[in-house]
């Protein structure tokens, strides 16, 4: 008589595995992403406050950096998370994403991604976690993803 194969169980991810997944990344992004303009940044002798971002201090070659790292980051978390189910981060954490679909497709990587490369984005992202019972991001959600223990 065959044996019942048992599914596998999913348990998620904490808060504080996902967070921490995040800041080696994000690490890992300011050395791989970032890191190769500071010497153009040097160049340019300038020194930016915050509120130089809405003023039209800034030059066009600054929008272009940042709009660079912007989709080469996105790229990284894409990349990575549609073709391995994680990051760099996430592999050190143990942890991993799943479809809440049959199947997993780019867009919803694209989706689950987009509010960490707009901070306004990433801060609603991060409030909604916060707040919600579930404890899982909104952009989580839209994308019917899902952080779970590996």
């Amino acid at each position: 008589m065959p044996k019942k194969v048992k599914k596998e169980e999913i348990k998620k991810a904490s808060i504080i595995k996902r967070v921490l997944a995040y800041i080696i990344d994000s690490l890992i992004i300011t050395l791989v992403v970032s890191y190769p303009f500071n010497n153009y940044l040097k160049s340019m002798n300038i020194t930016l406050k915050f509120t130089d971002l809405f003023t039209t201090k800034l030059t066009s070659d600054l929008y272009i950096i940042f709009f660079t790292i912007a989709i080469l980051s996105l790229i990284y978390f894409a990349a990575l998370e549609y073709y391995l189910k994680q990051t760099i981060g996430k592999i050190i954490m143990r942890i991993k994403i799943i479809s809440l679909n049959k199947e997993f497709k780019i867009s919803q990587v694209i989706i689950r991604n987009i509010s960490k490369v707009v901070d306004i984005l990433l801060f609603i992202d991060v409030i909604y976690m916060l707040l919600s019972p579930e404890k899982e991001r909104l952009f989580g959600k839209l994308s019917k993803t899902q952080v779970i223990i590996k």
